[in-house]
């Protein structure tokens, strides 16, 4: 029972996770109408690689990580300017609306290593995994036994890339139905990497004013 709870469980919330619009889903979309399946598979092993050693960190050392609401603000500082630059860079190399190839974040190097690079910059994971592995032990939902803890690293595995991967097809039935035209989902992308720093923007705001009322 407990090793299905953990699976379960790992699975629902990782899944949950992946699926709303960020910057790895976006750039998963971007890899995969370029470039195939084949090369977004490779570009999904690479992000969930950095994740499950996040989940399997934050799940070890889960009394002695620091939720100081100051460290929070910083992550979300950092993802302020991340994002930004993110979309700077799409504009700047001018793959909005044509097709002249692969979208290469790091020209030269396969796709996986893509997936590792961001995912490493993807600091938000941190506060996020640790807060709902917090959540998760205390409530009993998941045992973080030795024992119990890989079925739960496998569930949010699967999760997340059951997650990712959904949302990623899922736009590209759409685009494929004629709802949207595939190249206003590439022009789109630097503006939607904008609002999602706007949203950076404001959930820094929201943290330093938390910090000053206490």
């Amino acid at each position: 029972m407990e090793t299905f709870k953990n699976i379960a469980v790992g699975f629902g919330i990782s899944f949950i996770g992946s699926v709303p619009l960020g910057y790895l889903n976006l750039v998963g979309f971007h890899i995969y109408t370029h470039s195939g399946l084949m090369n977004l598979l490779c570009y999904l092993s690479g992000v969930i690689c950095i994740e499950v050693l996040v989940i399997y960190a934050t799940l070890k050392f889960i009394n002695l990580l620091d939720l100081n609401p100051k460290w929070k603000s910083g992550v979300n500082l950092f993802s302020v300017f991340f994002l930004f630059g993110l979309a700077f860079y799409f504009y700047y190399k001018g793959l909005i609306g044509t097709n002249r190839g692969v979208p290469e974040i790091l020209p030269g190097y396969p796709s996986i290593v893509t997936g590792l690079f961001l995912s490493c910059l993807n600091f938000a994971q941190i506060p996020f995994w640790t807060t709902w592995n917090l959540f998760l032990v205390n409530g009993n939902y998941i045992s973080n036994r030795e024992k119990y803890a890989g079925f739960y690293l496998i569930g949010t595995v699967l999760g997340a890339f059951a997650g990712m991967l959904t949302f990623i097809l899922g736009i590209n039935c759409i685009v494929a139905n004629g709802f949207i035209g595939a190249k206003n989902i590439s022009a789109s992308l630097p503006l939607l990497l904008i609002v999602l720093t706007v949203f950076q923007i404001y959930q820094f705001f929201s943290q330093n004013r938390k910090i000053s009322n206490n």
